[in-house]
């Protein structure tokens, strides 16, 4: 599996590990976030793998940047726990005990400053009634170069 992927599975698993004060669907990894309000009956955290920039350390050793979008989802009426959960999420993520991470190909670390952005999608919001908010966390990992 792709390194991205399994950054993006352990930070799904990370959050399900934490203690929230709204309610949601088990975070899960897509590739790509897909949005139906009709399977937005309680809020949902999906993680997708998005980008990655390469970089070379050394004649050995290259760091490669892997950044993971974390999307909440929620009906409109849901909206103000929606940001809640945004934040705390966050702020879950951004806690020195989780900013390292063990994935199948080795380590990562997060690095900060990381982006929130509170309304990823105003149309979605005004016109569907939808509330959904992105989040990107980088993350680096150091490999030989090949």
């Amino acid at each position: 599996m792709s390194t991205g992927l399994e950054i993006a599975d352990a930070v799904a698993a990370l959050i399900n590990a934490g203690t929230f004060s709204v309610t949601f669907e088990p975070a899960v990894r897509q590739n790509l976030p897909v949005i139906k309000k009709e399977n937005l009956n309680k809020t949902r955290v999906t993680c997708s793998f998005s980008a990655k920039v390469s970089d070379e350390l050394d004649r050995v050793l290259e760091s490669v940047q892997y950044t993971v979008g974390v999307a909440v989802a929620a009906t409109g009426t849901r909206q103000d726990e929606a940001f809640t959960l945004v934040e705390e999420i966050q702020n879950w993520l951004g806690l020195r005990s989780n900013r390292q991470l063990t994935t199948p190909s080795g380590p990562v670390s997060l690095l900060l400053p990381f982006t929130v952005d509170p309304i990823f999608d105003a149309r979605l919001l005004r016109e569907e009634a939808v509330f959904l908010s992105v989040s990107l966390f980088n993350y680096l990992f150091e490999q030989p170069r090949a």
